[in-house]
C-alpha cells in the first residue's frame, strides 16, 4: 500500500474525522453491550483504526508502542485515539454503576 496522498491540511482534516467521528462510533455501544459480546467487534474497530491512522500517515509501519502512544489522550502526548478493546470492560462497568444509583428511584420500595 502506498499510503494515501494528501495534503497536510487534508491529513489534519482526516485525522480530527477519524478521531471524533469514526472511534466515539463505538464507544456508545462500550457503554451498554456486555465487553464479552463486543469483543470481536472491537478487534476489527481497532484493526481498521490503526490501519485508517497509518494510511494517513503514508502506510508507515507503527509499532506497538508507538501505537499506544497514539491511543493516549491528547493531553499525554498522544493521538486521542481509543482502543475500544482496552475501554470497553471500564466503559460498561461505568455505565452499570452509574445506573444502580438511579434504580431506587425509578423502582420505589412498595409501602
Amino acid at each position: 500500500e502506498n499510503g494515501i496522498n494528501l495534503s497536510k491540511e487534508l491529513v489534519q482534516g482526516a485525522m480530527l474525522l477519524l478521531r471524533y467521528c469514526h472511534i466515539p462510533r463505538l464507544n456508545h455501544l462500550a457503554r451498554n453491550v456486555c465487553p464479552n459480546t463486543l469483543q470481536e467487534v472491537a478487534v476489527i474497530h481497532d484493526q481498521q483504526s490503526k490501519q485508517t491512522f497509518t494510511s494517513l500517515l503514508g502506510s508507515i509501519e507503527i509499532s506497538d508502542d508507538k501505537w499506544v502512544q497514539a491511543t493516549l489522550a491528547v493531553r499525554l502526548d498522544g493521538f486521542g485515539l481509543t482502543c475500544l478493546i482496552l475501554i470497553s470492560r471500564f466503559a460498561f462497568t461505568a455505565s452499570w454503576a452509574h445506573s444502580l444509583q438511579h434504580l431506587p428511584d425509578l423502582f420505589p420500595r412498595p409501602l
